[in-house]
């Protein structure tokens, strides 16, 4: 069977001797270790642990400071809370903890060598800042010795006033932006406009880049280009649209940028010419509508004095006219042809007078 260490301890010869009653001599300083061992215990059941030993250990703080400090060669012998007691008392003439409290002390150590080195690395920084060379290096952890980080350094803060954060607006580049005017909106068939136009570029003019004039004729899908030219030196552009002949919508575009479209309405031309008939009593009112197409609405109008009266519609032929009858009047009689607007072109009329 294998012998139980504590029995061999308290057979040891110094542990009998500590046993045994204690001499006058050996009792001095029994209050201060009684109160060593009262702090050193944080519960009530190791201070009474610890109170049990203080006759014990009194003697042997004694016999130490005889022997010259032999219980230090008993560090892994004797159980660990009468090492640390025994270390609370002789620690100063070299009696060790037990393993598990010097490995605690030895961290808290560490610890606190750490920290003051920090600290003495931080304030070193703070009177002597070097914000563009290399900073030393320091423990980032007390607990971590070998591993190492540059230490912070100072950073100057931007100055609201002087450098403002630009905005995703300002960084990006702005894109060119490109206005067209026309010099009229209601053209007669037949005739053309000027379209006029600017391109700058955050309010800077853009000189020398080719601008096109560009139509959709009513009815179709696809713009057609008609004139083109360079930008002046303030960003102006004028172009001369060609004759319409139809309602349509007109434009500048320059490299991707096109102007808002500008819609044109074309206004036909029309005509009466009155022929009297072989008896003589009647007029015959032929009508032609130059940009009219066949079946569009023109309707006879005669005025009474006061308003106009409807006297007869008709629809346009495939030559886009049509003929009227009237009677030969005894007085002037004012008369007028109205063609009604459509999504081709606009509205459009001819007056005319009937004589007696």
């Amino acid at each position: 069977m294998t012998p139980d260490p504590d029995d061999e301890l308290l057979n040891a010869p110094l542990v009998r001797a500590l046993q045994s009653p204690a001499l006058p001599g050996e009792l001095a300083g029994e209050d201060v270790a009684l109160a060593a061992f009262r702090a050193a215990g944080p519960s009530r059941r190791r201070r009474r642990r610890t109170i049990r030993l203080a006759t014990g250990a009194t003697a042997l703080v004694a016999a130490m400071a005889v022997t010259g400090g032999v219980a230090a060669a008993y560090p892994t012998t004797l159980p660990e809370p009468v090492q640390n007691a025994i270390h609370t008392v002789l620690g100063p003439i070299g009696v060790p903890a037990g393993p598990r409290a010097a490995a605690r002390e030895h961290r808290r150590a560490v610890e606190r060598r750490l920290r003051a080195a920090l600290l003495r690395q931080r304030q070193a920084l703070a009177a002597h800042p070097s914000p563009t060379g290399p900073s030393a290096a320091v423990p980032t952890s007390p607990l971590s010795p070998h591993v190492v980080a540059p230490a912070p350094q100072p950073q100057a803060q931007p100055s609201a006033a002087t450098s403002p954060s630009p905005s995703p607006a300002a960084t990006a580049a702005a894109a060119p932006n490109l206005t067209a005017t026309a010099s009229r909106r209601f053209v007669p068939v037949h005739q053309g406009l000027q379209l006029r136009g600017t391109l700058t570029r955050d309010g800077k003019p853009l000189a020398g880049r080719t601008v096109y004039a560009a139509v959709l004729d009513a009815g179709t899908s696809s713009w057609r280009r008609v004139a083109h030219g360079q930008t002046a030196s303030d960003g102006s552009i004028a172009l001369r649209v060609a004759p319409l002949v139809r309602n349509a919508r007109v434009r500048l575009a320059s490299s991707g940028i096109i102007s808002t479209p500008i819609p044109i309405t074309v206004i036909p031309r029309l005509t009466a010419t009155l022929t009297r008939n072989s008896a003589g009593n009647r007029y015959l009112v032929d009508i032609a509508a130059d940009g009219g197409q066949s079946g569009d609405t023109a309707v006879l109008q005669r005025y009474d004095g006061s308003s106009w009266v409807r006297v007869a519609t008709h629809q346009l032929g495939s030559n886009a006219g049509t003929r009227f009858t009237i009677p030969v009047p005894t007085d002037p009689t004012r008369y007028r042809v109205r063609l009604a607007a459509t999504k081709t072109h606009g509205p459009s009329g001819v007056p005319f007078t009937a004589q007696p």
